[in-house]
């Protein structure tokens, strides 16, 4: 019987919609340090990319195209509706990383009375990611 969830997968897989996303594959892994495989890449007819998995530390996320289950990037909306928060090692860094790769802070860097430094940034499509360290 084959394993399930498959080797390697997390049993809760976040899909994350966008209009390119070969473009936002780039901007997640060069501004918040995603790692993407190539080798998960799917490709229509002609050549562009609808879905890749990324690696985040020890979890991933798949992102795909607009219109496929339904599902459209908050660009096609006019606003998001969730957001991922992502725990990081050195949230201060990371938050460097973000703007100077153009990252839009929503929710500037701030110490949480539940004991985590975090920030909130939009991609280049308009998700809302938080990042957050436990200090």
């Amino acid at each position: 019987m084959p394993q399930n969830p498959p080797v390697g997968s997390p049993r809760i897989l976040a899909r994350v919609t966008y209009d390119d996303v070969e473009a936002a594959a780039t901007f997640l892994c060069g501004a918040f340090g995603f790692e993407e495989d190539e080798r998960d890449r799917y490709l229509d007819e002609r050549g562009k990319v609808v879905l890749t998995e990324l690696r985040v530390l020890d979890s991933r996320i798949m992102i795909g195209m607009s219109g496929n289950h339904g599902l459209a990037s908050p660009q096609r909306l006019g606003g998001c509706s969730q957001m991922l928060v992502v725990y990081v090692d050195e949230v201060d860094e990371h938050y460097a990383r973000s703007v100077e790769q153009g990252g839009k802070i929503v929710l500037e860097l701030n110490n949480a009375p539940w004991g985590d430094r975090r920030y909130e940034v939009l991609d280049c499509e308009g998700h809302r990611w938080g990042f957050h360290q436990r200090i």
